[in-house]
Parts: structure tokens; sequence; C-alpha cells
């Protein structure tokens, strides 16, 4: 739904799938290690989607018009699946999961309609930026501090969000480097003019 063209199609918006309860199970089972919260961790995934869904898209300075189809095409997800009976959307969408998607849509359309207005640019590219700025907050929540070794647990994870996200040319030899760079500071891109920040969803609870 969120594609416009066979560039689009074939990059960062190839069909991008969502976590569901079988998904988040295999990402758990992936990295070895005892998740401290599942269903906090599962709707942080389901709002990485949506980072990844829009911020790359910022990066890249596409057509303003994508992120009007973006918002657009979030906010009549909503109103299908809300008017839809459950027992229609239940095989893809959880009962108890239900109410955090329909958040995370909102959360999608809302990105997208600020992404319009403030064209930013990434501190790093989008796939290092998705590893270390958005995954890696993520895992540390659910699994600890994540380590820099070949097969490791944050690897592992990494490797297999992407997997179930459909999310194309993350291998482990760049989350290693992209990790490493991000510890040592090093970034190959200059500071970006408008420092793109990531909505804080627990302050958003708290207010």
């Amino acid at each position: 739904m969120f594609s416009t063209d066979k560039s689009t199609r074939k990059g960062r918006f190839a069909d991008p799938r969502l976590i569901d309860g079988a998904a988040l199970d295999r990402i758990i089972a992936r990295t070895r290690l005892e998740c401290g919260n599942r269903n906090l961790l599962g709707e942080k995934l389901t709002e990485a989607l949506s980072h990844w869904l829009v911020y790359p898209a910022i990066d890249a300075k596409k057509d303003p018009k994508l992120y009007d189809a973006i918002a657009r095409s979030a906010r009549k997800l909503k109103s299908v699946i809300q008017a839809a009976p459950a027992n229609y959307t239940s095989r893809a969408i959880h009962p108890s999961r239900r109410k955090v998607f329909l958040e995370q849509l909102d959360s999608l359309a809302t990105l997208a309609s600020g992404a319009r207005r403030e064209q930013p640019r990434l501190n790093r590219s989008p796939k290092d930026w998705f590893v270390v700025d958005v995954l890696r907050p993520i895992f540390e929540d659910s699994f600890g501090k994540p380590t820099i070794t070949a097969e490791g647990p944050f690897v592992r994870f990494v490797e297999q969000v992407a997997k179930e996200m459909n999310i194309p040319g993350l291998a482990p030899g760049a989350i290693r480097n992209a990790l490493k760079d991000f510890r040592s500071g090093r970034s190959s891109r200059q500071p970006p003019a408008i420092e793109l920040k990531l909505p804080d969803r627990d302050q958003k609870r708290t207010k």
C-alpha cells in the first residue's frame, strides 16, 4: 500500500511487513536471550517499522507527494480496520494488539505529514541509522547492551527483524560496522542541517 513507483517498490519500501505474534516469537528465539517484556518489544518493533517507512524517505529528499501518499494510506487503512468486523482482521492483527496497531497508523500518518514540511537529513546512512538509532535502543530495553560479535545476539536480532519486516541489505558485517562506528563516534556523513529526532514514546505516555 505504500509503494508509488517501480524504484520505490524495489527499494526500501518493498512490501513492508508488520511484526505479528509468530514473527515476534522468531525474533526473540533468534537472540537466544530472555526477553524482559514481550508485549513492549512488539509495540516498539511496530513503531520501528513506521520510522523505517518514513525517515529514510525524508533522507532521500523524494517528491513530497510520497509523504502525502503514506499519510493518506495510513489513515485509510485505519478507517478500514475500524469499520471491519473483528473476525475479518484477527488473522492479520491479534485482538490484543489491535489498539496498538491503530495507534501506530496514527503515528505513521503524523510522521509522514511532518516529513513533508521539514525535509531534514539523517545523521548517517538509512540502514546504519535504522540499526543504531532505532533497533539498538529497542534491543537494550529488551535484552541488554549489545555486543559487537560476528554471531552475537544483537546481530542475530537485527537480521531477524529485517527478515520479518522484509528490509533488504542488512548483512552481519554491515550491522557490526554500524555499531562499531556508532560507539567510536565515526560517521560517513557531515552533521545534518536539521537533526532528526525520534518521538519519545515514554515521554508521551507520562504527559
